[in-house]
Order: C-alpha cells, then structure tokens, then sequence
C-alpha cells in the first residue's frame, strides 16, 4: 500500500538516501522476493446435484527478503472456479458445483506478486463430486390373483428407496418410476419424503399365467438407475362351462311331446367345480335333474299348455365354481294348427207348393291354415243351435262339413248358426245356415197403438209394411176389419204393400175394445197374420182448488169477489201428463138452483172461477143472518163431469 505524502519535500533531498543506497549495494549483495503460499494444495468436495458455492482463503506472503509486491491470480482458472485477491495478498478461490454430474479434472491456479524472483507458484485445486446412489430394498415383487374371481384384485407391494452414496435420500433428487413398457395394469409412486415405492397390478381379464412387469426406478443425482421385477401369478378357479346356453323345444298343439335334451357342465378353470345343480321346476311346464354329476336333463310338459309359454332363464349352479351361476334360456314353442271353413254361409229354400220339400245338402271344406296338417286340429266337431232343424257331420280326414235341414213347420226365413271347433285351434268358426220357406208375409208392426183424449175429433193415422219373409213372390194383400166387432173407430186400407190404419176418437168417451185385424196375401204360407189394434181415449179430470166458499158482507151489498181456481188433473195430454185446461172441453158454473144473489164468472185460460154474492137481490138477505148457497161446475170432456160449490154467506148490519 502506498502512504500518503504529508507535505511534498524537494526532491533533491529524496534523491540522496537513494545515492547513499546505490553507493552501499554496489558494496553488498541485492535483497530477493520469494512468493510463500500457506496452502499449495485446496481441495473442495459437495454432493452431485447440489447448488451452493464453496469457497477458501490462502495467505501469499514473501519467503525472501524485500517488500513483496501485488499478488494476482487468474480470474477464471476453470468453469466451475473464481479466484480472487482480497487484501493484497489474500487468494479466495470459489468452487461452483452446479451442473456437474462428475469431478472435474485438478486445475493448476498460477499466483504471482510483483517483483518475485521464483517462478509464479501455484495452487492446486480439485473439485470432488460425491455420487449419492439410489438403492432399491428389493428388485423383485410378487403378486397373485385368480382368473376371473371378483375381488381378488392383489394388495399393493412397497420397496424401500436409499441414498446409499453420499449424502441423503434428498440428495438423489426426484425419484421416478416408470413401468416399462408402458401398461396401464401396472401403477408406481414414490413417497419423496420417506423413499416408500408403492406399486400395485390390476389382473383384471388375464387368463390363467404368469406375468412379468418390469418398472425402472430413476433418479437425476444417480447416473445409474434400478429396476424392481412385477411377477404376477394367475391362478385359474373353479368356472362353469355349459355345452349350450339356450334350449328349444317345439311342438304341434295336441302333438307329441318333445323328447328331453341334456347340457353338459365342464370346468373352464382350475380346481374343483363341486356340486353342481339347478331348479327342479323352474316352470309349471319345465323340470330340469341332474345325473351323473354334471349332466342336465331338461323335460317339458305341454299338458297345461295351448299356446307358446314365455323363455324360461334355469340357473345354473356349483359350490365352487365363481362364476356360479350360469344360465341356460329354455324356450317351448307351442306350434298352432288354425280352423278354417271354405264359407262361412250356406243357404236352403223349401218350397210351399202342397208339400214341403226338403233341399239338398251343402258341403263346407274344413282346413288347417295354421301350422301342421288337418289331423293336427284334433276331433273337429259341428255344433247346430239346440232345437234347431239343422244337422251337420264332419269327415275327419277329408274335412268335408255336411249340412242338412228339414224344413217341416219352418215359416218365412231362418238363420241358424252352426259352430265348427277342433280342441287344438285356439279358433272356431261359425257356418250360417240360412232356410226360406216361400213366400212368407212379414209386417213391420203386429201392435199398433192409438191414443186420444176424450172429446177429441182428430182422425189418427198409422201405417204397417207387408214384406215376404220368404221365396217367391206375394199375392194381392188384404186386411179386413172385423164385422163382429164394433170398429166403426177404425179402418184398413191397403196401398200396395203398405197397410193404413185409421183410427176415430170422435164420440168416444171410454177406451174401445181391442181389435185384430187379419192381413192376408195370395200364395203367402203363413196367412192370415194379425194386426193387434188398440185405442186409449185419455181421460181429463175437473179439479177444484176448494168445495167451500165462506163470504162475509154487510146487509144491501155486494160482497168482495171470492175466488176458486180449476185444473185438469187427469190423463189429458198425450202421451201422457196431467193435462191442459183446454182438454177439459166447456166449463160452466151454475147456482142450484138458480140463485139471483150468485154472480159466477169462469176464466177458462186462467182456470179461475170468480164469485160475487148480493144481499140486497130479492128477497134481501137481513143483518145477522147466515145462507147456505149451493153451485155446481161443469166441465164437458172431464170424466168427473161436475164438481159442487157451497157458498157460505154471512150477512153482518
């Protein structure tokens, strides 16, 4: 270091210690600058993947005599080192580990100082890189499962990872585990903080084997890294193999029952199957044993069936197997033969000429339009209406359906229904047998029924159709009315084939008698036919709403007018009702006898009758006094005809 001048003497008088120097050396030998290094050999050691700098300090001092001048040192001898001067003759050399994987090759660091007679001297300085070594527990893990089983699924495996170099397990780095090849069966992972591997196999769809599943373990501080073996052992179990899975039996309705058919049951795994069974009767119509130990015998049986049942799913089991059970879908077909007839109508026609004529036979064909042949119907059968004059029989291998009838008493025309069946056609079929007996009158109404209300002069009118029920055709039609019975109410006339009856209420007062009337036609079969004509003449009943009058009023007056009302309360209207007033015909009302002091007025379309009584009309009626004044009322169509009034008329003063 160069020390500051306190004042700046005359450079004359430093020159002269500098001659006297000069003098004395040339008289003694010169003074020698020899660099001394406290130490010539520096060493730094870290651990592979650390970061932080490491750094020392030598001494440079002088080993000779003199003043020792600067000291320097190169600034960067190596990548990873720095050196330094610090206080003239203090060297701080810096080592940087980062990034080396390796110790790096001794570097030779030259110091030097100012005016030193040796060569530079130098340090050397290495770098030791410590290797930490990752170290597994164990390079092997095994594993069982069972082929197929549920649950069975191995519990994870752990091998310990160590640092087993220099450092600890930190030092390793980020420790990775990669399954290679790449499987998605196998999972790894690593506890960073404790070195836990955990590693785990999913066996799920491997057949019965062994496999191997290698998983490499890494580490970025271990150049070198380690693999742990997965060996897992498949084990085959106990499985139910069955020949078949479905099963099918068929048959015609009414047929043959289907022979049994049998399964096999093999073991598909390893072991024991053990007992091996099934439901005894899974269906009303299904029953399944087991024979020889693994030999299944299903056995239909129609008897309650008539038509296809619905698949039946049999389970299959064994006490060992793993898979148990395994089913087997039974299906029975039922195949249905189907009744069918040629024509579902035939038709016959007697003749009404003296005698009666039977007509010939029909034939109907009966088929199978199902499945199977006409045998496969079963015993068909014909079946006439009770009573009926039909007759029918069925030839069991040509299907030929015979109909007959006998027309004896038939009248006009019949239908008869004949029913066809077999007992293995969920169908019948029905045979029209239609019968005409020629010709045949018909009416389209054997009753008529007339109705008016008595007093009634309107003509009423009703009309009947005469057809032909049977062949051929009809004659002239007629229908007399009686001449034993009073009908002078009714007449016939006959329009072509329509007959008009009239019926005349005018004078009647009560219901006549019923009359027939016979309607006949040239050549019909059934003549005559009779027409029951009846008329009802409704009755209309006078009604008063009181039979007493009590009148008050004062000696030489005109009492205050007293009010009766009327009403039809019998069978006017029609067809039926309580009537109207009008059907009541003309009312009257009538003192009687006839009584001067009685006003009596008759509303007909109010049904009120209005009284009034004069006490002064001769002879006078006198004060204090009490009249007892009878009236009768009429009604001319009423049943009832009159009905009384008794006026009761005091007289005050």
């Amino acid at each position: 270091m160069r020390t500051p001048l306190r004042a700046r003497p005359d450079w004359r008088v430093m020159l002269l210690p500098l001659v006297l120097a000069a003098v004395s050396c040339s008289e003694s030998a010169a003074p020698t600058i020899e660099i001394a290094l406290s130490d010539p050999v520096v060493d730094f050691r870290a651990i592979r993947g650390t970061t932080a700098a490491l750094a020392k300090t030598i001494t440079v001092t002088n080993g000779g005599d003199g003043r020792l001048g600067p000291v320097s040192c190169p600034a960067s001898p190596a990548s990873w080192l720095q050196c330094s001067v610090e206080n003239g003759n203090s060297v701080r050399l810096t080592a940087n580990p980062s990034g080396l994987t390796a110790s790096p090759a001794s570097v030779s660091v030259p110091i030097t100082a100012t005016g030193a007679v040796d060569k530079p001297q130098s340090v050397n300085v290495s770098l030791i890189i410590d290797q930490p070594v990752l170290t597994l527990s164990a390079t092997a893990v095994n594993f069982a499962a069972s082929d197929g089983a549920a649950g069975t699924t191995p519990t994870a495996a752990t091998v310990t990872v160590t640092n087993t170099g220099a450092g600890t397990l930190a030092n390793l780095g980020a420790i990775s585990c990669v399954p290679t090849p790449a499987t998605t069966r196998v999972t790894c992972a690593v506890n960073q903080g404790t070195g836990v591997l955990t590693l785990a196999v999913d066996p799920t769809g491997l057949a019965p084997a062994t496999y191997v599943f290698p998983v490499v373990v890494s580490a970025p501080n271990d150049n070198v890294s380690k693999p742990v073996t997965l060996t897992l052992a498949m084990s085959a179990v106990p499985r139910i193999a069955l020949s078949q899975g479905a099963l099918v039996f068929q048959m015609f309705r009414g047929g043959a029952t289907p022979a049994p058919q049998t399964i096999s049951v093999t073991n598909a795994g390893g072991g024991s199957l053990g007992t091996v069974s099934c439901p005894a009767a899974p269906a009303p119509w299904l029953s399944c044993a087991v024979s020889a130990g693994t030999t299944l015998t299903f056995t239909v049986d129609p008897t309650s069936l008539s038509a296809t049942p619905a698949p039946v799913t049999v389970p299959v089991s064994a006490t060992g197997a793993t898979n148990s059970p395994q089913n087997v879908t039974v299906n029975f077909t039922i195949r249905q033969p189907v009744l069918s007839v040629s024509a579902s109508s035939v038709s016959f026609v007697a003749n009404a000429s003296g005698t009666i004529t039977t007509p010939t036979t029909e034939t109907v064909t009966v088929t199978n339009t199902g499945e199977g042949t006409l045998a496969n119907l079963g015993a068909i059968a014909c079946t006439p209406p009770a009573g009926s004059p039909v007759t029918c029989v069925v030839d069991q291998t040509t299907g030929d359906l015979t109909l007959s009838v006998n027309p004896a008493g038939i009248v006009g025309t019949k239908v008869y229904l004949v029913v066809v069946s077999a007992p293995n056609s969920n169908v019948t079929r029905t045979v029209a047998v239609t019968l005409s007996a020629a010709p045949t009158i018909a009416l389209s109404a054997t009753d008529l029924a007339f109705q008016a209300i008595r007093g009634s002069t309107t003509d009423l009118v009703k009309t009947v159709k005469v057809s032909n029920a049977g062949n051929g055709v009809l004659g002239a039609i007629t229908c007399p009315v009686p001449a034993t019975t009073p009908t002078v109410w009714l007449t016939c006339t006959v329009a072509a084939d329509v007959l008009t009856f009239t019926a005349k209420p005018t004078g009647l007062t009560t219901s006549p008698p019923q009359v027939l009337v016979p309607v006949s036609a040239v050549g019909a079969f059934n003549n005559p036919q009779d027409v029951t004509v009846n008329l009802t003449i409704l009755q209309p009943v006078l009604s008063l709403s009181t039979n007493v009058v009590n009148v008050t009023v004062a000696a030489s007056a005109t009492s205050a007018p007293a009010n009766v009302t009327f009403a039809n309360t019998g069978s006017g209207m029609l067809p039926s009702g309580a009537g109207t007033l009008a059907d009541l015909g003309s009312i009257a009302c009538t003192p009687t006898p006839l009584d001067a002091h009685i006003t009596c007025v008759v509303n007909q379309a109010a049904g009120t009758i209005t009284l009034t009584v004069n006490t002064a009309t001769a002879p006078a009626f006198l004060a204090n006094t009490t009249h007892v004044l009878p009236l009768s009322v009429t009604a001319t169509n009423a049943v009832n005809v009159s009905q009384p009034i008794t006026i009761v008329v005091t007289v005050t003063p």
